[in-house]
């Protein structure tokens, strides 16, 4: 499983990208070293932040603003939110799919702590954080 090809780029962002079903079953175990090798690929931590005011919650860059905020805060409610600042900065045509992807990265990690991998909830987890750290509009 390469993290770059599971998905066609058709138009300017992962966004629009196209399902491509998998080959073979993959183990959670197996789920779970794709998440490590693509969080390290990005320089994530395993800090998370939560923002009540508009209930997003998403981890972090590794010795990022977040992350240093975090580390002096005794909640996870800190700064501003990246998700929302990246929606507003979304190409109009790209906002349904953005907030689908935001909706369905919740429902299939409620628990950031302890969260479960299958090949479909990897697939929106890097679509999510390719689109919000590595996406420039």
């Amino acid at each position: 499983m390469n993290n770059k090809e599971n998905y066609t780029h058709p138009d300017d962002s992962i966004l629009n990208a196209e399902w491509v079903d998998p080959e073979r079953p993959y183990s959670g175990k197996e789920m779970q070293h794709h998440h490590d090798q693509f969080f390290k690929s990005l320089r994530m931590s395993p800090q998370f932040v939560c923002h009540e005011a508009c209930g997003h919650k998403y981890y972090v860059k590794e010795n990022g603003v977040k992350f240093k905020e975090l580390k002096e805060s005794e909640t996870l409610d800190v700064g501003n939110c990246s998700i929302c600042w990246k929606l507003r900065q979304t190409p109009r045509h790209l906002k349904k799919n953005a907030l689908d992807f935001i909706d369905l990265y919740h429902e299939h990690f409620p628990d950031l702590e302890h969260p479960v991998y299958t090949y479909f909830s990897f697939e929106i987890e890097r679509i999510l954080y390719v689109w919000l750290y590595t996406e420039n509009f």
